[in-house]
């Protein structure tokens, strides 16, 4: 487990990145994501046994994440924040590569349970901006997926997942 990478427009100029390594380092996250990518058509290609013209690869949204709004915003109370995001994808794979903290944000942790099993636990606190992972995490389906939040104080705040998902065409959007 690593720990996340900021990586976006700005941030070469903002953290005065005059090094070559680090367009290494974004191809870095560009190949795991598309490594995640191809994993989770693969996944939902053999275990559903659809062809491949009858699935969908889409960004991930709030909602696939179990949220009824169609945006990322929690209450938050002081301290651990248990079962802010879970679901269980139902037919669908999810890869999860990354995530944005707003400016003011409070959370300082963020912990990954898949399967009843914890594989990620990041301290954030002072993150700011958006953040990808050299090793994204997969979801299978009927997995569960419980993502805990630790927050320094009683707010609401917002925090993006960024990811993609695959599911059969026609489910979500119908092309």
């Amino acid at each position: 487990m690593s720990l996340p990478i900021p990586i976006g427009k700005n941030v070469k100029e903002k953290f005065n990145i005059r090094d070559e390594r680090f367009y290494e380092s974004e191809s870095i996250f560009l190949n795991a994501y598309n490594k995640a990518c191809l994993e989770i058509l693969r996944r939902i290609e053999e275990q559903l046994k659809l062809p491949r013209e009858e699935i969908i690869l889409r960004r991930l949204i709030s909602q696939d994440l179990g949220l009824k709004e169609p945006f990322y915003k929690f209450n938050f109370e002081k301290g651990l924040n248990k079962n802010i995001i879970k679901t269980t994808p139902k037919r669908r794979f999810l890869a999860v590569n990354g995530f944005t903290i707003p400016k003011n944000c409070s959370i300082s942790q963020i912990i990954v349970w898949r399967g009843g099993k914890k594989t990620r636990h990041w301290h954030v606190e002072g993150f700011e901006g958006t953040y990808f992972l050299d090793d994204p995490f997969l979801v299978n389906m009927d997995q569960s997926l419980r993502i805990d939040m630790y927050s320094e104080s009683k707010k609401t705040q917002k925090l993006i997942f960024h990811g993609s998902i695959t599911e059969e065409r026609g489910r979500t959007i119908n092309p």
